[in-house]
């Protein structure tokens, strides 16, 4: 009798089912991510732009922008408004503004 009372029912198996099959991870389903603005420079290598939102120590907003190798939390789909990009000597992309 006590085995009975303790016995999930259908309802509550088939949720727990449900639940650990989506703690597993699907290797062949890929999430959905924006096209992230690219830059290959000189030596071939392909860098993603990214944007970074701050506060200084005064409080005020300030974004930094920079380039990485893999896309990445943060990844900005275009270049912002009134900035060019530019190649170091080493082949790192530069932000600048435009003149």
């Amino acid at each position: 009798m006590i085995s009975i009372l303790f016995r999930p029912t259908a309802a509550r198996a088939l949720q727990l089912a449900l639940q650990l099959v989506e703690t597993i991870p699907n290797p062949g389903v890929k999430k959905e991510s924006h096209m992230a603005y690219q830059y290959k420079n000189s030596k071939g290598t392909t860098y993603f732009l990214h944007a970074k939102r701050r506060t200084t120590s005064t409080g005020k907003q300030q974004v930094l922008y920079f380039f990485a190798k893999t896309v990445k939390e943060g990844a900005i789909d275009a270049l912002p408004k009134g900035y060019v990009v530019s190649e170091a000597t080493s082949g790192l992309p530069l932000l600048k503004r435009a003149a």
